[in-house]
């Protein structure tokens, strides 16, 4: 897929991480997946889908691409396990940080060893998909933003007319290059455990769930609406017969006439129900990105499509 982002999604800071993924789709896939993953995440997050239709339509389409690379590499565990993936883009994304500061040590650096340095930093930026930013990682990323900004900025420095790729092992070898597009595998042994640290979200929303789970089945949407939504606690049995049986029920026949009143025939045109549709999809998608606000506004708005 192409680099280019919509001009309203300009905002999200998303285009060095388009730009990256377009860089490493053949070489390096499971590092643009994670790309592209981060993408949707802050896409979604912020509601910038339904901007205008050009940002809805690449928010579809680049959901459409992770859905399909997952379904492809269901397998592989860098992209289907939480621990592997992220182990994957920590090594990664480390390796492409060594690669540049090396040329700092040597006193080889360029505005090609800038660009390394800004893609270490955007690889590095990517572990914010699986929580928190461990410390030691978060310094060695404004390490790496710094010395990206300095060697931009430093017009001695010589460049290379051919545009760089991020996946070169030095700063002037094609063949090194070629060679670690085949490095970075991670040990198959990793377990697919979430971070115990991490508090687990329900089971319908975990990320695990596919990236683009919109099949429109109408019994997994109800039941997302309910991990909204807490069900109403059951009665409990009453120790002894008291006086205070009376309470639930009285609540019991003012729960079912709200039921009664909800589900009353209400005439909806094709149009309104292609727009609930729409927004009912957006909010399982958001939901696999454990994104319960943008969830709610998109069951919400879909509920106002429906006359509700």
């Amino acid at each position: 897929m192409a680099a280019s982002v919509p001009a309203g999604l300009k905002t999200a800071d998303i285009s060095r991480f388009a730009h990256r993924a377009a860089q490493l789709e053949k070489p390096k896939p499971i590092a643009a997946y994670w790309c592209n993953y981060w993408i949707v995440n802050q896409i979604l997050s912020k509601g910038l889908h339904n901007t205008d239709e050009e940002c809805l339509s690449y928010t579809s389409a680049l959901m459409d691409r992770l859905e399909k690379f997952k379904e492809a590499n269901a397998d592989e565990p860098a992209v289907s396990d939480d621990v592997a993936g992220k182990a994957y883009m920590e090594q990664f994304g480390l390796e492409t940080f060594a690669r540049a500061d090396n040329a700092v040590i040597a006193n080889k650096a360029s505005r090609q060893t800038a660009d390394t340095f800004q893609a270490a930093a955007t690889f590095l930026d990517l572990l914010a998909i699986w929580g928190p930013i461990e410390p030691e990682i978060t310094t060695k990323i404004k390490y790496a933003k710094f010395h990206a900004a300095d060697n931009n900025d430093d017009e001695d420095v010589i460049t290379k007319p051919r545009q760089p790729s991020v996946v070169e092992v030095s700063d002037d070898s094609d063949e090194k290059q070629r060679a670690l597009a085949q490095t970075s595998t991670l040990d198959q042994s990793l377990h697919p455990s979430r971070d115990p640290s991490a508090p687990p979200p329900p089971p319908s929303q975990q990320r695990q769930a596919s990236v683009t789970e919109v099949a429109g089945e109408a019994d997994r949407l109800s039941a997302q609406q309910h991990s909204l939504h807490p069900s109403r606690a059951p009665s409990l049995p009453r120790p002894q017969p008291q006086p205070q049986r009376q309470a639930p029920t009285a609540v019991l026949p003012t729960v079912a006439a709200a039921a009664t009143t909800t589900t009353a025939p209400v005439v909806v045109d094709e149009d309104a129900m292609a727009r609930a549709q729409k927004h009912a999809r957006w909010a399982i998608s958001a939901l696999n990105f454990e994104d319960v606000p943008t969830a709610i506004r998109e069951l919400k708005a879909a509920l106002e499509d429906l006359g509700s």
